[in-house]
C-alpha cells in the first residue's frame, strides 16, 4: 500500500507534489501526442499556438492553474508547452472513432435511500486516469479524477456537497464554438473549485460564456453538465455562446452525447448518432422499470455491454476510446456523514472493481494518484477485453466491500469525532489495497 496523499498547498505545491506522483504516465503521454503527430497536418508549431491560445484563455478566468501547471511540468520533467498543448489538441487529433460518457441523475422519490445520486461512465481515447483527494486554496477538499495531462476535470464530489459529471454533447454549428477555449473538463473543474450549490454552477458556467473564455468538447462538440446537491440537480446543455439548463426534482435524468432542450437544438450541425441514441435507449430500459433506484443499480448499468462497441461499457477492441472510469456519488448534506462517498471504478468497468471512497477522507493511496490502479484495470482490458471473465468475482469483491462499508459507516456514527477521518481513510486504503490484490491476481 502506498502512502496517503492529497494534492494541497499553494498552486505550485500542489503542482509539484502531483507533478512528482505523475511524472512517468505524464512524460508517456506527451511522447504519445509527439507521435501521434507525427505525420499529421499539426505540427509543432500549429499545437503550439493552440496551446498557447488555451493558456490565454486559462489566463483571465483561472490563472491559479498557470502556476500549477509549471510546477507539474517542472516536477515531472516536461515542457510547460506541450502540457498546455495536450489541453488544446485539435479535432480528430487522435484519429480513433469513439463512443461517449453515459450519465444520471437520480433525485427525490426516486433514490432508494432519498438522497441524490449522480452517475457517470466515462468515454476516452483509453490513457491513463488518475483519482485523487485536493484542497482548493479557500480549504474546501474534494475528489476528483482525471486524465493524466489535463488540467480538467472528469469527475468530482466536494465536501461542500456538491458533485458534478460532463458528458461532450452534439455536433455544434462552428459559429458556436470557440477554438481551444475551456473545454467541459476545464469547467467541471471551474465549477467544483468554486461552487457550493447548483445555483453556483449554473452562474459560474454563464459567467465562462460571458468572458467569452468558453470552449467545447472534442470533435466540434457543445458540452452537456449534470450537477447534484441534497434533494436537486441541475442539468446543462452548453456551446461556447449560450446554454439552457434544468432543474431536477423528483426524477431520474439521463444523459449520454446530444443536445435534448428545444432551446439547444438551433445549435446543432448534424443529427445525433446511432451511439449517442442506443446507449440513451439502453439506459431507459435498464432504470425506468425500478422506481426506486440505489448505488448497486448504478453499478450495474455501468458494467453493461449489451451492444457491442454501443455500450454502456464500451470499447472498439483497437485499444483506443472506451469507457476509462465510473463514478456514482451519494451526495448527502452533512460534510462528515460516513456514508456520503462516491463509488470508485478506476478503469474499464467490466475490468475493475468499485471501491467506496468517502467524502470524509485525509487522501488516497499513491497508486490511485499515480495511474498504477487505472493501469492494471489497462493491462487487464489488454488480455481479455471487456468480457465475463470479471463478472462473478466482481459482484463478489463489491458485495463484500460494501458490507464492510456499512459497518464501517455505522460504527464511524458512534466513533471519536475525532477519529472519524482516520477511521475512513484507514478503510479507503485497505479496500484499495484489496482490489490491487485481486486484480493483480488475474494478471499473474
Amino acid at each position: 500500500m502506498g502512502r496517503i496523499v492529497r494534492i494541497e498547498g499553494s498552486p505550485r505545491e500542489a503542482g509539484r507534489c502531483y507533478g512528482e506522483l505523475a511524472a512517468a504516465a505524464l512524460r508517456q503521454r506527451v511522447a504519445e501526442m509527439w507521435e501521434a503527430g507525427n505525420g499529421s497536418r499539426w505540427g509543432p508549431a500549429q499545437l503550439d499556438e493552440r496551446g498557447e491560445r488555451f493558456r490565454g484563455y486559462v489566463e483571465r478566468i483561472a490563472p491559479e492553474w498557470l502556476d500549477e501547471a509549471e510546477a507539474i511540468a517542472a516536477a515531472a520533467g516536461i515542457n510547460v508547452a506541450d502540457l498546455f498543448a495536450l489541453n488544446a489538441l485539435p479535432p480528430g487529433f487522435w484519429k480513433a472513432p469513439g463512443s461517449g460518457c453515459t450519465s444520471c441523475l437520480v433525485v427525490g422519490s426516486h433514490s432508494a435511500t432519498g438522497h441524490t445520486l449522480l452517475h457517470k461512465n466515462r468515454d476516452l481515447v483509453n490513457s491513463t486516469q488518475d483519482f485523487h483527494v485536493r484542497r482548493t486554496a479557500d480549504g474546501w477538499q474534494l475528489f476528483a479524477s482525471r486524465d493524466m495531462g489535463s488540467l480538467g476535470l472528469a469527475h468530482f464530489q466536494s465536501d461542500r456537497a456538491l458533485a458534478g459529471a460532463n458528458n461532450t454533447g452534439s455536433y455544434i454549428k462552428p459559429e458556436e464554438l470557440r477554438d481551444c477555449g475551456l473545454t467541459c473538463t476545464d469547467l467541471l473543474r471551474l465549477v467544483a473549485e468554486r461552487a457550493s450549490t447548483c445555483d453556483e454552477a449554473l452562474a459560474l458556467l454563464e459567467e465562462a460564456i460571458a468572458r467569452e473564455v468558453a470552449g467545447g468538447s472534442g470533435h466540434g462538440r457543445g458540452m452537456i453538465f449534470l450537477f447534484a446537491e441534497p434533494g436537486k440537480g441541475l442539468l446543462v446543455e452548453m456551446t461556447s455562446m449560450r446554454l439552457a439548463h434544468r432543474e431536477v426534482r423528483d426524477d431520474t435524468l439521463i444523459r449520454t452525447n446530444h443536445f435534448l432542450l428545444d432551446e439547444m437544438l438551433p445549435t446543432l450541425s448534424e443529427p445525433p448518432q446511432r451511439n449517442t441514441l442506443r446507449r440513451y435507449e439502453r439506459a431507459h430500459e435498464l432504470l425506468d422499470p425500478l422506481p426506486l433506484k440505489n448505488l448497486a443499480d448504478l453499478v450495474r448499468l455501468s458494467r453493461d455491454h449489451n451492444d457491442g462497441p454501443d455500450s454502456i461499457c464500451s470499447d472498439n477492441w483497437q485499444h483506443t476510446h472506451m469507457t476509462v472510469s465510473a463514478c456514482t456519488h451519494s451526495v448527502r448534506p452533512d460534510t462528515n456523514d460516513p456514508i456520503a462517498h462516491t463509488r470508485v471504478q478506476m478503469g474499464n468497468t467490466r475490468n475493475t472493481i468499485a471501491v467506496p471512497v468517502p467524502r470524509a477522507i485525509d487522501g488516497l493511496p499513491t497508486e490511485c494518484v499515480d495511474g498504477t490502479m487505472h493501469n492494471l484495470a489497462r493491462k487487464l482490458y489488454a488480455r481479455h477485453g471487456v468480457g465475463d471473465h470479471l463478472a462473478q468475482i466482481q459482484e463478489e469483491q463489491e458485495r463484500s466491500i460494501a458490507r464492510e462499508f456499512a459497518q464501517v459507516g455505522a460504527a464511524a456514527k458512534f466513533a471519536d469525532p475525532d477519529r472519524l477521518r482516520e477511521h475512513l481513510t484507514e478503510f479507503t486504503a485497505r479496500t484499495v489495497a484489496r482490489v490491487r490484490t485481486a486484480l493483480e491476481g488475474l494478471l499473474a
